[in-house]
């Protein structure tokens, strides 16, 4: 089994469909509608979760602004601060669900590949060192 499925399945939701798109064996429509899908949800769930925490760094920076000084509306460079603190919130969890969605697509692969392996040669306990012909492979 060659290594190409697991950059495929990262942040899928199909290993099934995976397995058709990196072989070839679903027509062009359908593997274009599966990246689509694929793709859509994982930026759709980015910019939300970075649309909500930039919205809330940007609301408690502004509270602490104005606990700190008690002047409203704060001074312009109280609005920079905020808007730099707000994209360095968004930015950090746009960068978390990516990365979480990695993670998940990772573990499933390799189970996935852990079952095909299995599969493949059920007798062979997993870890057990393999057979090539007369010769055994540590």
């Amino acid at each position: 089994m060659s290594a190409t499925p697991l950059c495929c399945c990262v942040a899928t939701q199909s290993a099934v469909a995976c397995h058709q798109v990196v072989t070839g064996e679903s027509d062009p429509m359908n593997m274009l509608a599966f990246l689509l899908k694929t793709t859509d949800r994982l930026v759709s769930r980015m910019l939300l979760n970075a649309l909500f925490f930039g919205v809330l760094a940007a609301a408690v920076s502004l509270l602490v602004a104005y606990e700190g000084t008690r002047q409203w509306p704060p001074q312009q460079l109280t609005y920079v601060a905020v808007a730099i603190i707000a994209g360095f919130a968004a930015y950090a969890a746009g960068v978390s669900v990516l990365l979480r969605a990695a993670l998940h697509g990772l573990v499933r692969a390799t189970a996935e590949a852990q079952h095909v392996e299995q599969a493949v040669s059920p007798a062979a306990p997993v870890g057990a060192p393999h057979v090539n012909g007369d010769v055994t492979l540590p």
